[in-house]
């Protein structure tokens, strides 16, 4: 059984997307990430700007989805590692 715990909450700014249209998966677009932050047990910092963002699918069903090929750059806070 694979066990879980949660890691850190992050939080984007994502002032524009760029619609790539539509494919035989559903509508796709790339969100932009313009800044942002995260914290957890043993991590903190903020997001940068780009380059980053998430690559988005709108399914005919309405279910968004992420690729897992997201990335963003981020800086931690000097007291924190990764």
């Amino acid at each position: 059984m694979i066990h879980t715990r949660h890691l850190m909450t992050l939080t984007l700014e994502v002032p524009s997307s760029v619609d790539l249209g539509q494919t035989p998966r559903g509508g796709r677009k790339i969100a932009h990430i313009s800044g942002g932050h995260f914290e957890g047990e043993n991590i903190k910092g903020t997001v940068l700007a780009a380059p980053g963002g998430d690559w988005l699918t709108l399914r005919s069903d309405g279910v968004l989805s992420w690729m897992c090929a997201s990335r963003y750059k981020r800086a931690t806070t000097p007291s924190f590692s990764c």
